[in-house]
């Protein structure tokens, strides 16, 4: 059959001359190299899925981690850093979900989260204190609390640690721990967590503390990579003539927070004492570093000429207690007075360091006076064990202070602020012979 196109051409269509000449100028079809053909194909479609199922398994799940844990911190913050770094993290989720799993002519959606990201976290960075960060030489002589770095570090402005607010870092762990810990529950949890809030807002409400920002990377640091973090420490002076004594906390586990210095400041300026708290890691201070780190800090303190080295106390919290009779070995008879709140006191450790102390006495002939504060309902460390270190105190020629808070459990550093400051104030009242 002739057809005549608009051009006024002649052409074939659908005739059997047609066919003949297509068959004729085709070029000629090998059939196993196109079973071949589509044996490649569909082996390269499997691989492509086999990587993509395996690219969402090894991504999936951490997505999903980082995901859920900013929406619960969006939820849970207390202040708009804290919310704007919850909700930050959720749209570039969401941004992320929506670029690698949405098909081709989606995945222009993902720029709308993509963009609430970018507005969120631009807002946490300008927002975002800037440390107070300066070297030891040029330390301030205003008060208020201070962040020194004496190996020479920076201010880590820009880490996650120090854009999230330390309070609501502290409140999110509250819900997410309980689930990881087996000693601390849930009703523990809501407590600690009120304690928290409550610590947080007053010291926020402090323009030195609230400048200070957090140094919680430090501790992270190490708990993923296994880096010690040490060469920092929060000073915080008293309103008193220089060189002033000094209360030098040694932190737990979980890092070198804030909070223990505002919680401690009251009592410790009270008496006329500023105080020193040194960061060492996650705050495993019975590792060799831990003691490396205190010795690092007394030698900062005395070139700086601030501080009066021959009146100088030592406390520790928790895992910090390692740390305390550590230091009471390391640094013989340079201690007026030791304290351990809801501290680690090991019966192995307890009778070397309640010899040394007795070896080592103060002007009055006496052994540097010695505080055992704990909580009656501390799971964590028992009295039970305790009461073991207890006993190898006054074997070793010591005989502490005991103060056991009824009710009260681990965290009574936070949730039993009171009792605290009227035993830490007795025990700076004996350091002083009152």
């Amino acid at each position: 059959m002739l057809v005549v196109d608009p051009s006024g051409t002649r052409r074939m269509r659908g005739s059997a001359v047609g066919r003949l000449r297509a068959l004729a100028y085709a070029p000629p079809v090998d059939p196993d190299a196109e079973i071949d053909a589509l044996i490649a194909a569909e082996a390269s479609a499997r691989r492509k899925r086999t990587l993509q199922s395996a690219a969402l398994i090894v991504l999936g799940g951490p997505w999903l981690l980082v995901t859920g844990v900013a929406a619960l911190l969006l939820v849970v913050a207390e202040t708009t850093r804290g919310r704007a770094m919850g909700l930050g993290f959720v749209a570039a989720g969401v941004a992320v979900a929506a670029l690698v799993l949405a098909g081709p002519h989606l995945r222009r959606r993902f720029a709308a989260p993509a963009a609430i990201a970018l507005i969120a976290f631009t807002y946490a960075c300008a927002a975002a204190p800037d440390g107070a960060a300066i070297a030891p030489t040029a330390l301030h002589p205003g008060r208020g609390l201070q962040s020194v770095w004496t190996r020479g570090a920076t201010f880590p402005r820009f880490g996650i640690p120090n854009l999230t607010p330390e309070g609501c870092q502290g409140r999110l762990a509250t819900f997410l721990v309980p689930f990881m810990d087996a000693y601390l529950d849930h009703d523990e949890a809501a407590a600690f967590r009120g304690s928290v809030s409550e610590v947080y807002a007053e010291l926020e409400a402090d323009p030195s503390y609230a400048r200070a920002g957090s140094v919680q990377g430090i501790a992270y640091s190490e708990l993923l990579t296994g880096a010690e973090g040490a060469g920092h420490a929060w000073v915080d002076f008293a309103d008193a003539p220089e060189p002033q004594p000094a209360l030098v906390f040694i932190h737990g586990f979980g890092g070198n927070l804030k909070g223990y210095t505002w919680v401690l400041r009251k009592v410790a300026h009270e008496h006329g004492y500023a105080i020193v708290a040194p960061s060492y890691g996650a705050g495993l201070w019975y590792q060799e570093g831990g003691t490396e780190a205190v010795a690092d800090t007394l030698r900062w303190m005395e070139e700086s000429g601030r501080f009066a080295m021959d009146r100088l106390v030592l406390a520790g919290l928790s895992n910090g207690g390692y740390g305390v009779s550590a230091a009471v070995v390391d640094q013989p008879g340079r201690w007026q007075g030791v304290a351990y709140l809801s501290g680690v006191l090991d019966d192995v450790d307890a009778p070397r360091v309640g010899a040394v102390l007795a070896a080592h006495p103060r002007a009055d002939g006496k052994p540097p006076p010695v505080l055992v504060l704990h909580g009656a309902a501390d799971d964590r460390i028992p009295l039970g064990y305790l009461e073991l270190g207890i006993a190898g105190l006054r074997a070793g020629g010591v005989d502490p202070d005991v103060d056991i808070v009824d009710g009260a459990d681990h965290f009574l550093m936070f949730t039993h602020r009171a009792r605290l400051e009227a035993a830490v104030g007795r025990w700076l009242g004996a350091v002083e012979g009152r």
